[in-house]
């Protein structure tokens, strides 16, 4: 069975996704604190390591920006189809776990097939981790 990482209201959006796509998948409740501050997230992508010029652009631009919705708004129209999964995992690093929660926000309602639910998944695992790591005593 596959896991999901989900807060209370992605679990109400999971629930309102039709059986067959939720068939096979357990939901499991982010304990985690997700909590973030801009000093942290511009200091992790000052650190990121990237190769891909779409994510290059992307993190000259985001490094200019203080605001969460700001930031998840750039993201969204950021093409990531060929982007390497180490690039992806540096990213979602970057972001932090506020910023993958709006993320998951969004994605999580327009669900339609397998393939993005297994992409929910994956953000959803990389938040989890993150606040496991940022926050340890939280996910107890």
């Amino acid at each position: 069975m596959n896991v999901l990482f989900l807060t209370a209201e992605e679990q109400k959006a999971f629930e309102a996704l039709s059986a067959k796509l939720r068939d096979g998948w357990e939901v499991e409740l982010e304990h985690g604190d997700i909590r973030d501050d801009a000093a942290h997230r511009a200091m992790r992508l000052q650190l990121l390591h990237l190769h891909d010029p779409t994510l290059l652009a992307f993190v000259k631009c985001g490094s200019t920006l203080n605001d969460v919705d700001a930031i998840v708004a750039l993201m969204s129209t950021t093409t990531l189809k060929n982007v390497s999964d180490a690039d992806l995992a540096e990213l979602c690093f970057a972001l932090g776990p506020v910023s993958l929660t709006k993320i998951l926000g969004m994605l999580l309602p327009k669900v339609q097939t397998d393939d993005e639910l297994e992409a929910v998944q994956a953000i959803a695992f990389v938040r989890h981790s993150l606040i496991s790591a940022m926050h340890p005593s939280s996910t107890r």
